[in-house]
């Protein structure tokens, strides 16, 4: 049954988006918020949404901003009524636009991690304080994080409402069992590839899976892994 709504979710997709591979994704994630019969009209407000980052941000806005518009769909869908969605972009581009400068030569991830922290709770310069914030934190303790995709999972983590010391400490008593683990020596994943495992381990305990937060947390690790395979 969820595979013949993966698929008409998929053809409603299809109206409005060119097939790429984050397509198939994206019909799940609308498989597992909305009926049937609000399939297309989540297509449409995510095509929408689409096509409003991509008027402003045209070189970066690629396949992996579908599945983050159609959460922003969902998101709003939930939250708001309408089709206002002024507010909405103007927030994710003043995000984009701090985010770039505090963390340059990462464009692509930046604007996926402003996508993100629309959907988190609070103010929008306590979010971005909050990223950075952990993300200095954990480099303090010796833990240096990446600024690619992974960063998209960390700036979730940061938002959760969990307490900072707390997250570092779980991530580093995480990080300390894993290298001590088969597959994580010399010649096995890389420090960086390690402390993602160690965040979506935390991820896990902390997020609550009926949110919408864990669906664009498993995306930005989709995203990590695939621009990893294409480094490699």
């Amino acid at each position: 049954m969820k595979m013949e709504l993966s698929y008409q979710a998929y053809e409603a997709l299809k109206d409005y988006f060119y097939s790429s591979t984050m397509l198939p994704l994206a019909a799940m994630i609308l498989v597992e918020y909305v009926s049937e019969k609000e399939y297309d009209t989540l297509a449409y407000e995510a095509n929408h949404i689409y096509r409003r980052l991509k008027e402003g941000h045209f070189f970066i806005t690629g396949d992996e901003d579908v599945c983050f518009a159609l959460l922003l769909a969902l998101y709003v869908h939930a939250h708001k009524s309408g089709y206002i969605y002024d507010a909405m972009i103007e927030e994710i581009d003043a995000a984009y636009e701090q985010l770039r400068r505090d963390f340059p030569f990462h464009r692509n991830a930046m604007q996926s991690l402003s996508h993100v922290l629309y959907m988190c709770d609070g103010s929008l310069e306590d979010k971005l304080d909050n990223v950075n914030a952990l993300y200095d934190e954990l480099d303090e303790a010796g833990l240096h994080y990446g600024k690619d995709y992974e960063i998209v999972a960390l700036g979730i983590l940061a938002n959760l409402g969990i307490e900072r010391k707390q997250i570092v400490y779980d991530l580093l008593e995480t990080d300390n069992f894993l290298k001590n683990q088969e597959g994580y020596g010399f010649l096995g994943y890389s420090r960086r590839t390690r402390l993602l495992h160690g965040v979506m381990i935390c991820a896990a305990y902390y997020m609550n899976e009926t949110t919408q937060l864990t669906s664009a947390f498993i995306i930005a690790v989709l995203l990590e892994i695939r621009a990893q395979q294409q480094a490699a």
